[in-house]
């Protein structure tokens, strides 16, 4: 996260938000505290900008996965973590989601997982690993709290780290985890989002300035040199044909799991 005087940058996983972490250190003063955190009552001074970063759907999973087909990342850790890792179990889930999130690890299926991230060039492999994260059943093979939160049976992961990250802050027990169907949380995000401008992976200089500029940071010239010539950090290895690793099956998992994203974005398939 980054924080200054006027803005604070909450970072969504694989959004490239390192990269715009680097642009916000270079333009402005401030300061860069953890790495995907959620944000914390003291920011919220009246005076800041809250700025998020989001991507199109299909390109997401696609970046994630590839990601953890290079070993890396917190989600291929936790699936391919042989031994019991309690996190993301909490007793303040409730009995039966905390006894449902044991069950889980006791028989998460390692090898599953761990051969969906043979290959980042074959889309075998990722249509594998897409039906295993949204497949109800191993929703808490990978900890986070997302197996304990309804929304585990309609939506998926990328939705569920919006509202983590965009509709909750550090002190909450994850409030929106309480919501069961895609209306809900359609309107809990209208009324708990406090992002005030979002960075589009696929828009990402121009909507990087109209942040900068709703906070009322002034745009030098050396500002715009900066921004739009910087190269992205930390991309995943992969070939960037997204629609090549999707066939009707897994497009439609990400029709129906990331709806809501979809909807409020205006995200298209790179099959239609």
């Amino acid at each position: 996260m980054f924080i200054s005087d006027e803005v604070v940058f909450v970072e969504l996983h694989k959004t490239a938000c390192t990269h715009i972490d680097n642009l916000m250190c270079k333009i402005l003063h401030g300061k860069l505290e953890g790495k995907h955190n959620k944000a914390y009552s003291e920011l919220f001074n009246g005076k800041r900008q809250f700025i998020g970063s989001i991507r199109n759907p299909w390109d997401w999973y696609v970046s994630l996965w590839a990601f953890g087909c290079e070993k890396k990342g917190g989600l291929y850790k936790h699936v391919t973590d042989r031994s019991i890792n309690l996190t993301g179990i909490s007793i303040k889930d409730g009995v039966n989601a905390f006894g449902l999130s044991l069950l889980g690890k006791l028989t998460k299926k390692t090898s599953e997982w761990e051969a969906s991230y043979k290959d980042v060039n074959d889309p075998a492999c990722f249509k594998r690993w897409l039906k295993l994260l949204h497949d109800p059943r191993r929703s808490f093979d990978f900890g986070e709290g997302y197996g304990a939160a309804p929304m585990h049976n309609f939506a998926g992961l990328l939705t569920y780290r919006y509202f983590n990250l965009f509709c909750s802050i550090a002190s909450d027990i994850k409030p929106f985890s309480k919501q069961t169907s895609l209306s809900e949380l359609v309107q809990y995000d209208k009324e708990n989002c406090f992002i005030d401008s979002f960075i589009r992976n696929e828009n990402l200089e121009s909507d990087f300035l109209v942040g900068l500029e709703k906070a009322g940071i002034s745009i030098t010239e050396q500002h715009r040199e900066i921004i739009f010539s910087s190269n992205k950090t930390n991309v995943s290895q992969h070939d960037r044909n997204t629609a090549q690793f999707f066939d009707e099956e897994a497009n439609r998992i990400i029709l129906n799991r990331e709806k809501f994203i979809i909807e409020k974005f205006g995200y298209k398939s790179p099959l239609s």
